[in-house]
């Protein structure tokens, strides 16, 4: 049996000074990171339950100071099964 959660992706941009408190917050939230870009910036693709998605916006703008740029991405349920993220689409 697994356990559906309903959320959101959320994109989350930063520079290099911000990335250690996002993943330090993704952590403590059990929040699973889908996928990280490392460029000139930091991009990371977060999964994010729907009852949380304002208390971990609160929490990455005042761990960045503001910095962080956030946008959902789009709604979805996943589940994580023995470590793994599985994405149900529609």
């Amino acid at each position: 049996m697994i356990e559906k959660v309903y959320g959101i992706s959320m994109e989350v941009i930063t520079d290099y000074t911000g990335i250690g408190k996002i993943q330090y917050i993704a952590g403590e939230q059990k929040l699973p990171i889908l996928d990280s870009e490392y460029t000139d910036r930091v991009i990371l693709h977060l999964l994010v339950p729907s009852d949380q998605i304002a208390s971990v916006e609160k929490a990455i703008t005042e761990g960045t100071n503001g910095r962080a740029k956030m946008k959902k991405e789009k709604d979805l349920y996943y589940a994580v099964i023995d470590g793994e993220v599985k994405v149900f689409e529609d």
